[in-house]
């Protein structure tokens, strides 16, 4: 799995908890970049997964000044530990994400209201998310993600959007090399 297919999951669990649990999933700020949501502090964490011996991970060129951060678990690792409540966030999240493509993921993420509303480089605010209950579907939980009543923040990063998105074909074509 590359890195960001996980950050994108993992905006989406902290997304979901917030729904499902009404409380946040752990403590990652999001922040909202030219390629959707963006933290930080996944990083450090990989580095720390990968010298405790729990996950492999190697970079693999792509395109000139480009890079694409791979990582796998270790066969036999000890997994980490998590509450019951976050693995059931987790599984749910994958059960609905985990094998949609790493476009389907970025294209949704960019249209969830908390990235909406959010300007470039700004944390993203996921409080105002409602919470819905344990007991939400699959399509509540979606349709309180992607509903929103302010017009989406302005500025440079809009266009940035547009453009990624007139040349996806382009990155998911770089992406296969």
């Amino acid at each position: 799995m590359g890195v960001t297919r996980l950050m994108k999951l993992l905006y989406l669990c902290e997304a979901y908890h917030r729904l499902l649990h009404g409380r946040a999933f752990g403590a990652a700020q999001f922040v909202r970049y030219q390629y959707g949501p963006f933290c930080a502090e996944v990083y450090p964490a990989l580095r720390e997964l990968e010298e405790a011996g729990v996950i492999i991970t190697r970079t693999v060129p792509r395109i000139p000044d480009g890079r694409l951060v791979e990582m796998a678990p270790v066969r036999g690792a000890q997994a980490v530990r998590i509450s019951a409540e976050r693995e059931g966030t987790v599984e749910r999240v994958l059960r609905g994400w985990g094998s949609a493509t790493r476009r389907e993921l970025i294209d949704f993420v960019y249209r969830t209201k908390p990235f909406l509303e959010t300007e470039f480089g700004e944390a993203i605010d996921l409080r105002g998310l409602p919470y819905l209950g344990p007991d939400a579907s699959p399509r509540q939980c979606m349709k309180a993600l992607t509903s929103t009543t302010r017009a989406p923040a302005r500025g440079l990063p809009r266009k940035t959007d547009q453009l990624v998105e007139q040349y996806s074909w382009l990155i998911d074509d770089l992406a296969q090399l």
